[in-house]
């Protein structure tokens, strides 16, 4: 398995064609104040894999700040 696209945008969805659609990719979030809410956030992957016996992945996701802190 390969993830050959991975993003953070404001909006992601897969059409009825089955073309992935990606609007507002962003790579940090930015606030005067805190705690700051960001009002919607979608993780977007495009995934490959072999031809073959079927098998089970996991993908973990973790969020972090400028110092690298969970």
């Amino acid at each position: 398995m390969e993830i050959d696209l991975a993003v953070i945008a404001d909006y992601a969805a897969v059409s009825g064609d089955g073309k992935l659609v990606v609007a507002g990719i962003f790579d940090r979030i930015t606030a005067a104040d805190m705690p700051a809410v960001h009002p919607m956030m979608a993780l977007a992957f495009r995934v490959t894999t072999d031809p073959g016996p079927s098998s089970t992945h996991s993908v973990e996701v973790h969020l972090a700040d400028p110092e690298g802190r969970t």
